[in-house]
């Protein structure tokens, strides 16, 4: 008889992880990552093996790295280290963990409340000079008041805070309050086109700011006139203000960028059947059921304007239709509606 062969349980777990694992949980914070940009390659590359299991474990190292760097460095050596409690209430805002996050980042707004007045103010660029001088000491800081890049990497770094906390407040259903975030985040990097994007999103959908949602969706394409995510939203809120031909043109242009973008496509079928454009309706339908086979919503359409045209054969799309969302009360709801119209039961 063969004695049971041992089997190590840690085998499969490739020796990547498990360094990464090891320097999370050791005792030494010497021998801890000092900051997410110290793991950032490591999870990139090992991130198949564990998503957000190690996102939890390093929270905590993190944590305690940053007391430990908090409590053995002084101003500028937190200047330096500035990310690292972003990166934590990032992790918790991937988490879904986003009144934690809220904690970290009033942690990290009340360590950097002196860094803030630096981005509100206007300072002579020297950074052409090899000789340039160094500001003269604000009896107001505790540091020396830095010039040229520091200036805008500072700027970085609230406006990602800002960012960051608006994700928080959204999700936790303040969005007055995310709304004010994102808008400091503007203030300082007004060239960020996901945050004008991001911006114009909750002021639709969340504060039904329209025109305020239009302005910023605006902005964004400024930035990034290439951006099909971005004129297929433009449009469904111009279309949805009464604004119908500029909401298609919009549709339009978010096709020419991607012409198998499902949002877009949809949009611009709805569109043209209510503007009594049948024929047309369809042959977006016709197309978006053909990228997309499992869209409930297009053979949902598809089917009703068969049925509204009289073809029998509208009521084979919406069984269809029924089948791929048996969950989704309101195709179920609209499946019904249409069939009992054509059958007059």
């Amino acid at each position: 008889m063969h004695a049971p062969s041992k089997v190590d349980p840690f085998a499969a777990i490739p020796a990547q992880l498990i360094n990464i694992l090891q320097r999370c949980l050791c005792n030494g914070p010497n021998n801890r990552y000092q900051s997410f940009l110290d793991i950032a390659t490591d999870i990139r590359q090992a991130n198949e093996y564990f998503g957000f299991i190690l996102t939890e474990i390093t929270r905590k190292s993190f944590a305690d790295t940053i007391n430990f760097s908090k409590n053995t460095s002084g101003e500028m050596r937190r200047l330096e280290n500035r990310d690292a409690l972003l990166d934590v209430a990032a992790s918790l805002n991937e988490l879904g963990q986003y009144q934690d996050a809220l904690t970290y980042l009033d942690r990290w707004f009340e360590e950097h409340a002196s860094f803030e007045r630096i981005t509100e103010a206007t300072y002579p660029d020297f950074s052409s000079d090899p000789f340039r001088p160094e500001e003269p000491e604000d009896e107001n800081f505790t540091f020396v008041i830095p010039v040229g890049n520091i200036k805008e990497e500072i700027k970085e770094s609230f406006s990602r805070a800002y960012i960051t906390k608006a994700i928080a407040e959204k999700n936790l259903g303040n969005y007055e309050y995310a709304v004010q975030a994102y808008e400091k985040a503007l203030s300082l990097t007004p060239n960020n086109f996901n945050t004008w994007y991001n911006y114009g999103e909750l002021l639709f959908n969340a504060m039904r700011d329209s025109e305020g949602a239009i302005k910023a969706y605006w902005q964004a394409l400024k930035i990034n006139p290439n951006d099909d995510y971005a004129w297929n939203s433009l449009g469904f809120v111009l279309y949805q203000t009464g604004h119908k031909e500029q909401g298609l043109s919009c549709y339009d242009r978010a096709l020419v960028i991607n012409p198998r973008m499902i949002q877009a496509l949809g949009n611009k079928g709805v569109a043209l059947l209510q503007l009594g454009k049948g024929t047309e309706a369809d042959q977006i339908f016709t197309e978006l059921t053909q990228i997309d086979p499992g869209n409930a919503i297009g053979w949902y359409y598809k089917g009703s304007i068969l049925l509204n045209s009289g073809n029998p054969e509208g009521l084979d799309y919406l069984d269809r239709a029924k089948r791929l969302a048996p969950a989704n009360e309101r195709i179920q709801n609209a499946v019904r509606q249409a069939i009992a119209r054509f059958t007059g039961g």
